[in-house]
Order: structure tokens, then sequence, then C-alpha cells
């Protein structure tokens, strides 16, 4: 995974501290919400593809 210093840093304390659970909790906020985005548009896609198929 591409991170640049700050992140990683940030990260690799959160982990290292008593906030890990939040830290994965916030990962897979994370994965959840960019894969909504992808969902979300290839329905925009699709939808307008069909829309000009008409």
């Amino acid at each position: 995974m591409m991170m640049n210093g700050w992140t990683a840093d940030h990260m690799q304390n959160m982990m290292g501290s008593s906030f890990a659970p939040f830290a994965w909790f916030l990962i897979l906020l994370w994965f959840a919400t960019w894969i909504l985005i992808i969902v979300a548009l290839v329905a925009l896609i699709r939808w307008l593809w069909r829309k000009g198929e008409r």
C-alpha cells in the first residue's frame, strides 16, 4: 500500500496503542466507502448506457 510518511507513522502509532480496534474500524470504513463509491459509479455508468440506447 502506498502511503506517505505521516500516514504510515500515524497508522503504526494507532496500531501499537490502545486505539488498535478503532484503527481497524477506520480501515474497514475506508474500504467500505471506496467499495460503495465504485458500486455507485458502475451503477451510474450502466444507467447512462441504457438511457443512451433508447
